[in-house]
């Protein structure tokens, strides 16, 4: 027997090896990074998958079903390149695949304004940054704003342009913006700002950036993720090395710096180690930590710092660069806290209280196995600490309890606070609740707050005065005051130091001398009593606004300008105008705002402004205008393409055949079925979105080949055999079911052709022989027809029709609608001429309304018809409704909207359209619903109403009694009828001022002020 061995890559052909390539994305701070995931299949081993692009290699690794990598594009030029996964075998074969990718680089983000931890002082935030794409065109940034933690509002910065965030309400406090881009191949920036307005707080210095410490030489800072030093005589700043994970607890110690450096998380709970900047370089004092625990500084005083590890507590003499472990009092016990002094020593809690000395000792004061002290505070020869529950004091000599355990843990610096034997803690009133009481070095004891809630320390100065928070806000109470002082909001810290003043208080970039002894103005600006906005140059993206000088006991600093409650300018005192731009065809909101010195604002003068009617923008592709072709047969062809934009809504899409418009499709619609091509032709396409005036530019365009007749020798038509019939049945007001007899062919059949009224109305496939024709209109006669053809595209002739009648609404199976009644219907407001006036058509009783036909008619020489749209609680108007409007009778507007798609129709109480018109006369304005307006329900159901309806506004209302101006048997006259309502016995609409349904005290107010004003 003869036995041959052929090896097995002798069998394997590279047609048994394929791979695709599953996804390819660039991640990285710098997007150089490929990640790539690829899949491959072969019947023999994969042995390696190999990615490439350009000089950059690396395998795939394999995991579950997916080879995964990343592979590295540091260094190639921006631009497309090619990558290419190959999968090799055992045996030797091998197959690749390729795909683009394009190399931009990141967007990055340069925010200039606000700098991080800028103290806001008059409520305004001046947003301005930029963005630049990998391809170096700019884009639009997002900003987000986190207030006190939540999420408050988004903006958009246009490229080269700035924005303003009024934090005027956001008084105490911390906003953070975090910047973006909607591309997301940036990395985020994010700018933390302080909102703090107290007129107590004047500026002593400010850094660029977070101030964290200062001595008298020297000021510590962060600014981003960098640590700065700043001489306080030269202004030299000299700049720690860039940290690659968070630092806190930073200090000035010596010539240097320590901090705590994050390194990672247990549970939720941060650990770091503790970094010292001897001045040229950073030093790790706790090394080694990632599997032990994590490190804290305790305290810090001139050259030395006190701070613990898991191996224990240690003391750093930054002088020398030593670095002494503290010795345990007693084996196996730890020290809980530590207060360093000026010459090494350190006073220590635990079990006890214990005193370390440069030398190396420790010395037990006092000892307690039953009980944990920590809290530390240190105050002439006094040492101050607590256990959780008691205070004590060590005076050197002997430990007696200062503040007993009444039920509140006790914390050092916000419980309780010790200086020059002063006693400041928070402890149960006579009442039961927890107040702030403070103790003389005497020994006299006084309770300073009576408060709903429990008050938070904050500093004891060494006269006994007491800084303390409460409710979001900072008071200061002088040991000889009534009562404490309001200074600020809670916000930074407040210290007492005689070498600084005195009182100051820290936040943000700037250190703050706190003012007590200075008289705060309270007093808002006013506006005169018959000021308000006008306005002037109005086109349809803009107005110039004009307002009155407002006038303030300290005087105008600036006016703020509001649109729709987003402040978009600031002016000087002597400014009384501004520039706004208008949102086109709709209604704007402004509102302007008088400020003084101190940061007390007006009410705002409020208007609204009705732009005009314009649109110049026209939909645009946002993403990508490529057609797509798919279906493709010899005579049709199906289109798809991404939605475009509008800044109002895309109106239409217009399909055109070789540059010829041959059909559209609603603003909805994003796809089209070419019909009728012939058999082996090309033709162009191209689709074009449009809005109500504009067409979109640079439009999908394809090229679409019909392939070639399959069976060239078919020269018959399909026939009809004798007898056929096109018959039809389950006839409605707005349907019928089409049925044919098959037709025949040489070849075959393959499709059906329908005709209404000898238009092509749609097409079925060859085994087809039903068809519902609906859409149809109550009570009219169609003629329906079916041409058969085949593949060749030859037409059958001779083609069976048939006549069809629909059925009229209220017959048969086709109930008459409910009832519906419509009505009109003013906004409330008060109306004076030259105003606008917005009136409602309103579905009052509706079931089921899904189209309607009205008629409105006014009185042109006191209404001026300003605009016209659809109210969104019927429709979105062009997306989910549309509305026609006629105006060609004077003083008359004819109004027909109707639902798109198959969709239930609106019920009661349903606003259908808003009629804005401009007010030209004072007095009565009747405008009327005419008789004759027409419903219709989804199903087509008609109902016509004879009834019509009337509103009547009064314009500038208040001269009742007819004698040519408004006073006070005017005033009289309305006030006598406050408290009606309409359909009340003695309701007069003429009181009704604001149109709300009723005559209120507002009504009497408005003529009140129109009878002062005279």
């Amino acid at each position: 027997m003869l036995l041959l061995l052929v090896p097995l890559a002798a069998l394997a052909e590279d047609g048994d090896v394929s791979v695709t390539i599953r996804s390819a994305e660039l991640a990285g701070p710098d997007l150089d990074q490929l990640k790539i995931t690829a899949l491959a299949s072969s019947p023999y081993e994969l042995k390696q998958l190999t990615a490439v692009v350009g000089d950059k290699k690396t395998d795939l690794v394999l995991s579950g079903s997916q080879w995964t990598g990343t592979l590295s594009l540091e260094g190639l030029p921006k631009g497309d390149h090619i990558l290419k996964v190959t999968a090799y075998t055992y045996e030797g074969s091998s197959a690749s695949t390729e795909q683009t990718v394009t190399l931009e680089g990141p967007t990055v983000i340069t925010v200039s304004q606000p700098a991080e931890g800028a103290v806001i002082r008059n409520g305004i935030v001046v947003l301005s940054a930029e963005a630049v794409t990998g391809a170096g065109k700019p884009t639009y940034v997002r900003v987000d704003a986190r207030i006190n933690g939540s999420y408050s509002s988004v903006m958009y910065l246009e490229p080269g342009k700035e924005a303003l965030f009024d934090a005027g309400a956001h008084e105490g406090k911390q906003i953070t913006f975090y910047f973006t881009t909607e591309d997301r191949k940036s990395v985020g920036v994010s700018r933390s700002i302080y909102v703090e307005g107290s007129p107590r707080l004047s500026e002593s210095l400010r850094v660029d950036g977070l101030l964290l410490d200062w001595d008298e030489n020297r000021l510590l800072y962060k600014s981003g993720s960098l640590l700065h030093i700043k001489d306080r005589t030269t202004g030299e700043v000299v700049s720690l090395p860039k940290q690659s994970k968070a630092t806190a607890n930073e200090k000035l110690i010596g010539g240097g710096v320590i901090f705590q450096l994050h390194i990672y998380d247990f549970v939720r709970e941060p650990r770091y180690t503790v970094v010292w900047w001897n001045g040229s370089q950073l030093v790790e004092l706790t090394p080694g930590l990632k599997d032990y625990g994590g490190a804290e500084i305790l305290s810090v005083n001139g050259s030395y710092a006190a701070f613990t590890a898991p191996q224990g507590l240690f003391i750093l003499n930054a002088a020398d660069g030593s670095k002494a472990a503290v010795p345990a009092y007693e084996e196996g016990y730890s020290y809980s806290d530590a207060l360093v002094n000026s010459d090494g020593s350190a006073l220590l809690t635990g079990y006890g209280l214990f005193h370390y000395l440069p030398d190396g000792s420790v010395t037990t004061l006092a000892q307690d196995r039953e009980h944990w002290f920590r809290g530390l505070l240190k105050s002439g020869a006094d040492y101050v600490y607590t256990d959780g529950s008691r205070v004590y004091r060590y005076d050197g000599s002997q430990v007696t309890v200062i503040k007993p355990e009444d039920g509140i843990p006790m914390e050092a610096g916000k419980q309780y606070l010790y200086e020059n034997g002063w006693f400041a803690y928070i402890k149960k009133s006579a009442s039961g609740s927890s107040q702030l009481f403070l103790r003389s070095p005497e020994g006299t004891e006084k309770q300073l707050t009576f408060l709903s809630s429990v008050p938070v320390l904050q500093a004891l100065a060494e006269d006994g005065s007491v800084a303390y928070t409460h409710n979001g806000r900072t008071y200061i109470h002088a040991v000889q005051a009534a009562k404490a002082l309001e200074v600020s909001s809670s916000l930074g810290s407040t210290f007492h130091l005689p070498s600084f003043g005195g009182w100051n208080h820290m936040l943000g970039s700037g250190l703050y001398q706190v003012l007590t002894d200075v008289e705060v103005d309270k007093t808002a600006p006013a506006w005169p009593a018959s000021g308000g906005i006008s306005v002037t140059d109005l086109t349809y993206r803009s107005a110039v606004l004009h307002w009155p000088a407002a006038s303030d006991n300290q005087g105008i600093s600036t006016y703020l300008i509001y649109k729709e409650n987003q402040l978009v300018g600031v002016v000087d005192k002597d400014t009384l105008q501004y520039s706004v731009e208008l949102y086109k065809n709709n209604y704007n909101d402004v509102s302007v705002k008088a400020v003084d010195a101190v940061g007390n604002r007006s009410i705002a003068l409020e208007f609204s402004i009705l732009a005009p009617d314009h649109d110049d923008r026209p939909p645009y592709w946002q993403t990508g205008n490529e057609l797509t072709v798919t279906d493709v047969t010899y005579t049709g062809a199906k289109l798809a393409w991404p939605a475009a934009v509008d800044n109002t809504a895309v109106l239409r899409y217009a399909v055109y055949r070789d540059d010829v418009r041959a059909a559209e499709v609603p603003g909805d619609t994003t796809e089209y079925t070419a019909t009728g091509l012939t058999p082996g032709t090309s033709y162009r396409f191209t689709i074009a979105a449009e809005d109500e005036f504009n067409r979109s530019q640079d439009n999908p365009t394809a090229v679409v080949t019909t392939p070639e007749l399959t069976y060239s020798g078919d020269t018959e038509a399909p026939v009809w055999s004798e007898g056929s019939s096109l018959s039809v049945s389950e006839i409605t007001y707005s349907s019928a079911y089409l049925n044919w007899t098959l037709a025949e062919d040489n070849v075959a059949v393959t499709s059906y052709e329908l005709y209404r009224d000898g238009e092509l109305v749609d097409s079925v496939s060859g085994d087809v022989y039903g068809y519902l024709a609906d859409g149809l209109a109550s009570g009219r006669t169609y003629l329906f027809s079916v041409i058969a053809k085949d593949a060749a595209g030859h037409a059958s002739t001779g083609n069976p029709s048939v006549s069809v009648t629909t059925a009229v609404y209220g017959s048969g199976g086709n109930p008459v609608p409910s009832a519906t009644s419509l009505s009109l219907q003013a906004k409330p407001g008060f109306i004076d001429k030259d105003s606008v006036l917005e009136v409602y058509l309103k579905a009052d009783e509706a079931k089921d309304l899904y189209s309607f036909l009205s008629k409105v008619q006014y009185d042109p020489s006191r209404l001026k018809l300003a605009q016209v749209l659809l109210h969104s609680e019927f429709g979105r108007e062009n997306t989910t409704a549309v509305l026609s409007q006629n105006t060609s009778v004077p003083g008359q507007v004819k109004l027909t909207g109707t639902l798109l798609g198959s969709v239930p129709g609106r019920g009661d109480g349903t606003h259908l359209v808003i009629l804005k018109f401009k007010t030209l006369q004072n007095g009565p304005s009747v405008i009327s619903l005419l008789p004759g307006a027409v419903v219709a329900d989804s199903q087509g159901r008609q109902t016509t109403l004879k009834n019509g309806s009337q509103l009547t506004v009064y314009v500038g209302g208040g001269d009742y009694d007819g004698d040519g101006h408004i006073g006070l048997s005017d005033l009289v006259l309305i006030s006598r009828a406050s408290g009606l309502s309409q359909g009340q016995a003695g309701f007069d609409s003429r009181f009704d001022i604001n149109n709300d349904g009723k005559i209120s005290a507002s009504d009497v107010q408005y003529i009140a002020g129109r009878v002062g004003s005279v």
